[in-house]
């Protein structure tokens, strides 16, 4: 399934175009076009009309392995990473196309990043390229989904967190290794949000484009934020992680210590149960009418004696 969502700038507006147009007529009536995806094999046969789709199939099937835009001189292709929208912590792609008097983005069909029409002419004015407002409106919608994704990650945090204080026993060694790998991923995505912004940046590197530019790397400030809240929160996660490990660590050394107190209980008592069971033939106990009860009031006694010395030197706290 492929849908397909056309701009066009009118009178210092951007209008959404809402009949279908044909392929021949992109660049010559259109600002923009996104190609939302859900197969992306069927991307490659819808745009086959541009040489360069074929030419770069290996580049947009595997966005991972290509990070750094692929330039040439009629036509820019990047990939950008973003959270994907059942679970922010793993990523997804979309491919920006830049062609002259032309950007189209290939992007997953349930990706929630979709450029807003503005109601006022006066954002768009500041932009000399119609490109690059449209990145600068991109990476603006990029930023909104990486704020809400922090919200939710530090939610989670902070519910660990409470669960770790009130209940730890309900709390596994699986869930705070998870949400210290999975804020991992996350800041990785940002990060790699922020490099692709850069190098965008750096392409242009041309006089006449220097007031978009400009506005440009104001969105690469806004990452430079983000970079820093998801650090702090990497920070905060290891914290956890290690408050976790110290609690685990003091109720197995808890369990340690019991069986080392019964263990030192029954030393004593094992070695007099070992002394009668000999099988010596004078042991003058074995004749004594009660010296079945008196070992067991020993034993007892012994018991009490090391119980009572273990709780007054506090060693079953």
């Amino acid at each position: 399934m492929i849908e397909t969502i056309y701009y066009r700038v009118e009178n210092n507006r951007i209008a959404r175009i809402k009949e279908d147009i044909d392929t021949s007529l992109w660049q010559s009536s259109l600002d923009w076009v996104d190609v939302c995806y859900s197969d992306l094999n069927e991307v490659f046969e819808f745009l086959s009309f541009f040489p360069l789709i074929k030419e770069n199939r290996e580049f947009i099937t595997q966005p991972d392995t290509y990070p750094i835009p692929r330039t040439h001189n009629d036509y820019l292709i990047q990939n950008f990473v973003i959270s994907q929208k059942s679970n922010i912590y793993y990523s997804e792609y979309f491919s920006l196309i830049v062609i002259k008097d032309l950007i189209i983005r290939i992007t997953p069909i349930d990706n929630d990043i979709k450029i807003d029409i503005p109601e006022s002419e006066h954002t768009i004015n500041l932009f000399k390229d119609i490109r690059f407002y449209y990145v600068y409106k991109l990476m603006t919608e990029i930023i909104a989904m990486n704020i809400s994704s922090l919200i939710i990650a530090k939610k989670r945090l902070h519910s660990l967190e409470n669960k770790l204080i009130n209940k730890p026993d309900d709390l596994s060694s699986g869930e705070v290794m998870s949400n210290h790998t999975e804020i991992g991923q996350l800041a990785d995505i940002i990060e790699d949000q922020h490099v692709s912004l850069s190098v965008f940046t750096t392409i242009f590197e041309d006089t006449k484009y220097e007031n978009d530019i400009k506005w440009l790397k104001n969105r690469d400030k806004s990452f430079k934020e983000l970079t820093r809240i998801i650090e702090r929160l990497e920070e905060k996660t290891e914290s956890f992680r290690f408050q976790f490990m110290v609690i685990q660590q003091e109720a197995s050394t808890r369990k340690i210590n019991l069986l080392t107190i019964i263990q030192a209980i029954f030393v004593p008592l094992t070695f007099i149960a070992g002394v009668y069971g000999m099988n010596f033939k004078y042991m003058p106990e074995l004749e004594w009418e009660y010296s079945y009860y008196a070992v067991w009031v020993l034993f007892v006694f012994i018991s009490a004696i090391l119980i009572y010395f273990f709780k007054r030197n506090k060693w079953f706290d």
